[in-house]
């Protein structure tokens, strides 16, 4: 196939790794999945390949930032459960903990 050897040399012309890309993109699939899965992304932006509003409508949130690097840094550190217009925080050591309001 012509574009898939155009690809392969630019990859070469470039010092990129075909397979590595290859892989990059099979892992943001399986991201996107997972985040549908959860109702992060609707089921419009389940693709990964179409950026688009549905996957940055986020983007502008640096609390949301913030909350996913804390549960990728220290995962299972909280659980989080509805209670009305609050939420309630607990923790496997503590049991019921609050925010800190900075």
């Amino acid at each position: 196939d012509g574009g898939n050897r155009e690809g392969w040399e630019y990859c070469r012309r470039n010092f990129l790794s075909g397979n590595t890309l290859e892989l990059m993109s099979d892992m943001r699939r399986q991201f996107a999945d997972l985040l549908h899965g959860i109702g992060f992304l609707p089921d419009g932006a389940r693709s990964a390949d179409r950026a688009g509003a549905s996957h940055n409508r986020h983007a502008a949130d640096v609390a949301m930032l913030r909350a996913v690097i804390c549960a990728g840094m220290y995962p299972r550190l909280v659980s989080v459960r509805a209670r009305g217009r609050r939420n309630e925080l607990k923790t496997h050591e503590d049991g019921k903990v609050e925010c800190h309001p900075s």
